[in-house]
């Protein structure tokens, strides 16, 4: 009886809890696409992801943001087979939403910055320091909120559970490494963010989830 008692009582805790967590996973991963923006743009590579799909979208001649969708719903199939566990609201937001909002942040900062903003090398390392922490902490958001994963990062987890020999770390970096690689010979930039987020972005993340699970009680 007490527990029946208690699981209504928490209905409504629960059902404001999920809110915030939505409005978490839409913003953050929507300021993924701000960081992918200016990642891309002081040009010293980026993700391992976008650095792919900068790649095809350049070759194909589409917007990154639809290129970015055709390729998460071809990994999404992957997932949607073998590791279903796997999907949720942050698996479809980030599918969906990083691409275009980095296309959209690129349209608004075209019609206000200056002509050859980003040439100069010291305003692009500059601007690179902090478009990075930026683009791990609201990756790390997204992951700590638990609504699901995207269709990149679920591949990996996936391939590690059928390999359970192999560390995940090292299925991750071999992952990201084969990315990155398919991504330089379409022509896309690889510079020192790139192999920064290869070797690091997983443990990183991983450090800064657990706090933000922790400090945000999503854990």
């Amino acid at each position: 009886m007490n527990a029946l008692i208690k699981f209504f009582t928490d209905m409504p805790k629960k059902k404001n809890r999920f809110k915030l967590r939505a409005f978490l996973v839409i913003t953050a991963v929507c300021c993924q696409g701000f960081g992918v923006y200016w990642l891309k743009n002081v040009n010293f590579g980026t993700d391992p992801c976008s650095v792919l799909n900068l790649g095809i979208a350049d070759k194909i001649g589409l917007d990154f943001g639809t290129t970015l969708l055709i390729f998460n719903i071809i990994l999404f199939m992957f997932v949607l087979a073998f590791g279903r566990e796997q999907i949720g609201l942050g698996t479809l937001a980030n599918a969906i939403l990083v691409g275009y909002s980095a296309d959209f942040t690129g349209w608004v900062f075209s019609k206000i910055l200056p002509e050859g903003f980003f040439e100069p090398f010291a305003t692009r390392v500059w601007i690179m320091i902090p478009a990075l922490l930026w683009f791990v902490f609201v990756a790390s958001t997204y992951m700590a909120v638990d609504l699901g994963q995207s269709p990149y990062d679920s591949v990996p987890a996936i391939i590690s559970s059928k390999l359970p020999k192999i560390p995940f770390l090292v299925i991750r970096i071999a992952w990201d490494g084969f990315m990155t690689l398919m991504g330089f010979l379409l022509g896309s930039t690889v510079g020192i963010v790139t192999v920064m987020m290869v070797f690091m972005l997983g443990p990183v993340i991983t450090l800064i989830k657990r706090f933000l699970q922790k400090h945000l009680g999503f854990n």
